[in-house]
C-alpha cells in the first residue's frame, strides 16, 4: 500500500505544478520527448526535482531511523552528528570567503564539510576504552554543533550580503535543482541506503543493550562505526542538495513505527509520501524571484507536527531507575532530626568555587572598560558617593548588564535542569522542546510585522512562550503528562514554529532579517533595569519551587507507581515543575532572547563538574550564570570592536569547554 501511494505521490508530483499542464500531455511528454516547452519543464524541472525528493526523503528518514537505533534515544536526530552544522559552516565559508555563490556552486562545500563535522563528533565520542556509547555521541554531536553554529552566525551577522544569502538556503528548498545536483550524489545515497539496510539485523540486537547485543554476536563496535558512515552519507548528501530539513528524520521514524512496527526499512517510502506533497504545495503557490516559493523544509516541519501527536504512544514510556541511581548516597548531615540537611561534599565545593568565579567576573566587569574603576570606587558609587561622572556608568550600563547575565543565565540553567529531569533525557531542554520557541516566534512577529521596540519585543517573546507552553501541556494531557509525551508535543509545535520563524525571516527586508537573526541568537545589549527588575522578582517567586521540588524529582524518575507509593502527587508536582521551567524559561527569553546552549548545557556541565548522577537546579543554575557572564565578558572586551550577541559567545565557550569535559573523562576511563 505505502508502495501504490508513494507512486501515486509521484505521478502528482510530474503533473502537478505552478505551470498546468494537462495530464494527457504530461504523460505523452514524459515518455516522448518531443522538445516543446512543456517537455522541457517535465525533463528539466519536474522530474529531477521529484527524483531528489525521493532520495533526500529516504536519507533523511533513514538517517534518522539509525540515529535513533544507535543512541537508543528515541530523541536522536541525525542532526546530532553535526552534519546540518557542518554543511552550514562550509556554505558560509564558500560564500563569504570564496565568493560562491549558487546551488551548483554549493555541493561539494556542503558535503565535505558535515563530513569533517561528524569525523569531529566521533573521535571525540570516541575517546576512552569503551569506544563511542550513546551518550558520548550525543554530547560530542551538541559541543561541536554549538561551536559551528557560533562561528556561522558570528560571520553572517558582520557580513550581510552574506547573510542574505545564506538565510534561503538554510530554509531547504528543492527549487532550483536539477540533474546536475542528482547525479553527482547519487552514488552517496545508494551507498548510504545499502549501509542502512545491512546494519538492520545488527541494530536489532544493539536495541537490548550491549551485553545482550554481544551475547548474540553482535559487533558493537563495527556497527555503530559503519552507521555513523551511513547516517554522515545520507545526511550529508542531503544537505548538500537541497540544504538543512530539519525534523524528518525525528518524526518519520515514529509514524513508521505507528503503521508498521518497523522504522528502519520502512521509513524511506513513508517519508517520499509526505515529502512530494509538501513540496507541490509550495511549488503551486505564488512565488516572487526572492524567495522562489515556499521552501519544503519549513512545509515538512508544520505538516509533519499533528502526526507526530498519533505517534507519542508509540514508544514506551519512561523507564524507572533504582533508588540507588535516583538518590545519592553517603551525603554530609547536618544538624539533627527535622532540621537536618544533607549535602554532598564535592557538589557543595563545586558549587562554592562556581559562586566564586561569579563574583571574581563580576568584580571583573564592574571595573574594566572604556571607563576604568578600581572596587572601592564601584562600591562607593553605589552607594551615592563615587567618583563624578561613574554613576550613570556604574548605575545605568554595567550594573543592569551584569545582573541580566547573572540572572538570565541562572533562569536557563534551573530550567533546562528541571526539565532533563522530568523527561529524563538529556536533551530534553526548554530549546528543544519548544518553549523557547515560541517564545521566538512572539518576538520575531513584532520585529518583521510591527517594527516594535525593545519593550514590545520582549512583551511578544512572553507572550509566545507562555501561550505555546500552554498549548504543549494541553496537547500531552491525556490522565496525566508523562515526561515523554510532553517531550514530543514539544518537539512537534517546535517544528512547527521554527518553521513559521524561517518564513518570517526568508520574506521580511533584510535589515529587518538580520535583526531578527540577531535576537534569536540571544543578546544583552542595551538591557537595563526595566529588564532586570521583572526577571528578578521572578527568580524570587520561583527559585523556592524550584529548590522545594526539586528532591520530588529523584523520586519521579522511579516511575509513577513508586513515586505515587512513597506518598508523592505526582501530576501535581509534574504540574508545578514544568510551569516552574517554562516561566523561567519565558522570562530569560523574553529579557535576553532564546540564547543558545545554556539551558541545554549549563545541567550537563554541572553534572559532570560535580561529579553527580544528574543535574540539580543550584548547581545548573551557577553554571548558567558562569557561562553567560563569561561569555559577555567575552563579547565585550575580546570582540572589542564589534557588538556581537553573547549568544555566539555561549555557544563556543559552552561547546568547547564540554568538549574538554568529555575528552577529560574519556581519557580517565
Amino acid at each position: 500500500m505505502s508502495l501504490a501511494a508513494l507512486a501515486f505521490v509521484c505521478a502528482l508530483s510530474i503533473w502537478f505544478g505552478s505551470k498546468d499542464i494537462p495530464f494527457a500531455s504530461t504523460w505523452d511528454v514524459l515518455w516522448h520527448n518531443d522538445g516543446s516547452r512543456d517537455a522541457v519543464i517535465i525533463h528539466t524541472v519536474r522530474i529531477p526535482r521529484t527524483l531528489l525528493g525521493l532520495l533526500v526523503g529516504a536519507a533523511l528518514a533513514m538517517a534518522g531511523a539509525l540515529m535513533q537505533a544507535l543512541t537508543r534515544n528515541p530523541l536522536a536526530d541525525p542532526g546530532l552528528l553535526g552534519v546540518g552544522a557542518g554543511g552550514a559552516a562550509a556554505v558560509v565559508a564558500a560564500i563569504g570567503f570564496f565568493g560562491i555563490s549558487g546551488v551548483s556552486g554549493y555541493v561539494w562545500f556542503a558535503f565535505v564539510g558535515s563530513g569533517i563535522a561528524a569525523v569531529l563528533v566521533y573521535v571525540l565520542g570516541s575517546s576512552g576504552r569503551s569506544g563511542p556509547t550513546p551518550d558520548r555521541l550525543i554530547m560530542a554531536g551538541a559541543a561541536v554543533s554549538a561551536v559551528l553554529y557560533a562561528l556561522i552566525y558570528a560571520v553572517l551577522l558582520l557580513d550581510p550580503i552574506t547573510f542574505n544569502e545564506f538565510r534561503f538556503w538554510n530554509v531547504g528548498s528543492l527549487s532550483g535543482r536539477n540533474m546536475d545536483i542528482v547525479l553527482p550524489l547519487l552514488p552517496f545515497f545508494l551507498i548510504g541506503i545499502v549501509l542502512t539496510l545491512a546494519l538492520a539485523r545488527p541494530l536489532n540486537a544493539i536495541a537490548l543493550g550491549d551485553q545482550t547485543a554481544t551475547a548474540l554476536g553482535a559487533h558493537i563496535g563495527r556497527t555503530r562505526v559503519l552507521g555513523i558512515i551511513a547516517v554522515t552519507l545520507l545526511c550529508g548528501a542531503a544537505t548538500a542538495a537541497i540544504g538543512p530539513v530539519t525534523f524528518v528524520g525525528l518524526a518519520v521514524p515514529y509514524m513508521v513505527r505507528l503503521i508498521t512496527g518497523r522504522p528502519t526499512l520502512g521509513a524511506a517510502v513513508q517519508h517520499d509520501r509526505r515529502s512530494d506533497p509538501a513540496d507541490r504545495i509550495g511549488r503551486a503557490r505564488p512565488r516572487d524571484q526572492r524567495t522562489s516559493g515556499v521552501a519544503g523544509g519549513y512545509r515538512d516541519r508544520v505538516r509533519g507536527r499533528p502526526r507526530l501527536h498519533l505517534a507519542v504512544p508509540a514508544w514506551p514510556g519512561d523507564q524507572a531507575v533504582s533508588v540507588s541511581t535516583a538518590v545519592r548516597g553517603r551525603p554530609l548531615r547536618i544538624g539533627q532530626g527535622k532540621l537536618s540537611i544533607r549535602l554532598d561534599i564535592r557538589a557543595t565545593v563545586t558549587c562554592a568555587v562556581m559562586l566564586a568565579a561569579i563574583v571574581g567576573l563580576a568584580v571583573f566587569s564592574m571595573t574594566t572598560g572604556d571607563y576604568p574603576l578600581t572596587a572601592s570606587e564601584v562600591v562607593a558609587t553605589i552607594l551615592g558617593s563615587g567618583p563624578p561622572g561613574a554613576e550613570f556608568i556604574v548605575l545605568e550600563l554595567r550594573l543592569p548588564r551584569l545582573l541580566a547575565a547573572i540572572l538570565v543565565g541562572g533562569a536557563f540553567g534551573i530550567s533546562g535542569a528541571i526539565m532533563q529531569r522530568l523527561t529524563d533525557n538529556p536533551l530534553g531542554s526548554p530549546d528543544i522542546i519548544g518553549f523557547t520557541t515560541g517564545a521566538a516566534t512572539g518576538a520575531l512577529s513584532v520585529i518583521v510585522l510591527t517594527s516594535g521596540g525593545m519593550l514590545a519585543v520582549a512583551g511578544g517573546a512572553l507572550a509566545g512562550g507562555i501561550v505555546t507552553s500552554v498549548l504543549i501541556y494541553l496537547l500531552a494531557f491525556k490522565h496525566g503528562v508523562q515526561g515523554f509525551r510532553l517531550v514530543l508535543i514539544g518537539i512537534g509545535m517546535s517544528a512547527m514554529l521554527y518553521a513559521a520563524n524561517q518564513f518570517l525571516i526568508t520574506h521580511a527586508s533584510l535589515q529587518d532579517a538580520i535583526a531578527a537573526a540577531a535576537w534569536q541568537v540571544g543578546g544583552l545589549n542595551g538591557r537595563g533595569w526595566e529588564h532586570v527588575e521583572p526577571l528578578a522578582w521572578a527568580m524570587l517567586a520561583l527559585l523556592p519551587f524550584a529548590v522545594f521540588f526539586s528532591h520530588r524529582l529523584a523520586i519521579l524518575q522511579m516511575g509513577d507507581d513508586a513515586a505515587k507509593a512513597l506518598g508523592v502527587r505526582v501530576e501535581s508536582t509534574r504540574l508545578v515543575l514544568v510551569m516552574v521551567s517554562v516561566a523561567l524559561a519565558a522570562t530569560g527569553t523574553a529579557v535576553a532572547g532564546p540564547i543558545a546552549f545554556v539551558a541545554l548545557a549549563s545541567p550537563q556541565i554541572a553534572r559532570r563538574v560535580a561529579g553527580s548522577p544528574y543535574p540539580g537546579p543550584i548547581s545548573a543554575g551557577l553554571m548558567g550564570a558562569l557561562l553567560l557572564l563569561a561569555s559577555d565578558l567575552t563579547v565585550q572586551h575580546a570582540i572589542s570592536d564589534t557588538q556581537l550577541p553573547v549568544g555566539i559567545a555561549t555557544g563556543a565557550i559552552g561547546g568547547l569547554y564540554l568538549a574538554w569535559l568529555l575528552a577529560r573523562e574519556f581519557r580517565r576511563r
